[in-house]
């Protein structure tokens, strides 16, 4: 083969030369960041134990639950016009280019949605944030049509005009999910107000001012007012300390690449398999690549 013969990269012109060594480098070494990459993470999952929501530590853990939408205006894709928990688009259109007429797709509208979502395992119940999150979706659809519209004009086994695909994790599916766990109370409600309520209330009781009363003039005055107001405000923080504030779960982005964070459809252990076959794929790369940039080089140089 040509490819294995020295005259042959003896002869080719420098630009040419170049082109080919820069390819196999690339292909080298983006393979050596892929199979690292898939490695670590095929590493992560498998360490990391599943914790219960009830029962997690705070930290980097593993749940493994039912997705649920939050209350209140629901989340929905604007492709299909369906309700999710998470979904990603594209529009993409078929361009020509330059006075060849080459044909290429241009990407011309997408979206990530960042709404928050839940992830219940039958103990507690965890709030997700999908930002910063690696999501790999339930529904994965790609299709075509002659429209904008994504759901007009449709091609399923020929290609129109536009191209579009969605992405999304669906309510109540399966879910799995890997990141930063973190708790916290439920903000109680404004001391202030909860004082003005008990100020409200005690003014309504003849028998329980009369307590504020300290000259007994029958009359409550500013200064006397005032101790009635230091009395509201320490009720409130006393019922606070007997009556803790539920706990709120959530599961958010750690912001190092150490610890992946992942939101995913399919199970830990289609994960696993996945990222060992995507390594895999990374080592061929780097075995493919670099070598072939080093016989380049010495068939170039060094005859």
């Amino acid at each position: 083969m040509k490819l294995f013969s020295v005259q042959y990269w003896n002869v080719l012109p420098d630009n040419t030369f170049w082109t080919w060594c820069a390819l196999a480098l690339a292909t080298g070494g983006g393979g050596l960041y892929w199979f690292l990459r898939s490695v670590l993470r095929a590493r992560v999952i498998s360490d990391v134990p599943t914790s219960r929501i009830r029962s997690a530590p705070q930290g980097y853990i593993e749940l493994i639950g039912t997705g649920r939408a939050l209350q209140g205006p629901p989340i929905v894709s604007p492709l299909s016009g369906q309700r999710c928990l998470w979904y990603s688009y594209q529009i993409e259109e078929r361009k020509s280019y330059g006075n060849s007429g080459e044909r290429g797709w241009k990407i011309i509208e997408r979206a990530t949605s960042d709404g928050l979502f839940s992830i219940e395992d039958g103990t507690g119940i965890c709030i997700i944030d999908p930002e910063g999150a690696q999501v790999i979706p339930h529904v994965d659809r790609r299709w075509y049509g002659n429209s904008r519209e994504p759901l007009t004009g449709l091609h399923v086994f020929s290609r129109g005009r536009y191209r579009f695909r969605e992405q999304r994790l669906e309510q109540d599916w399966p879910l799995y999910a890997i990141g930063e766990f973190c708790t916290l109370g439920i903000p109680i409600p404004d001391n202030g107000a909860e004082s003005a309520a008990l100020l409200r209330d005690l003014k309504r009781d003849p028998q329980r001012m009369k307590a504020f009363d300290r000259n007994a003039d029958g009359q409550i005055d500013e200064q006397e007012w005032e101790l009635a107001r230091y009395w509201a405000k320490r009720e409130v923080q006393r019922r606070a300390m007997e009556e803790p504030p539920p706990e709120a779960h959530s599961l958010l982005s750690r912001g190092n690449g150490a610890y992946v964070y992942i939101l995913s459809g399919k199970s830990e252990e289609e994960l696993v398999r996945g990222y060992r076959w995507h390594a895999l794929a990374g080592l061929v790369a780097l075995l493919a690549g670099l070598p072939m940039a080093i016989w380049m080089l010495l068939a170039r140089f060094a005859a």
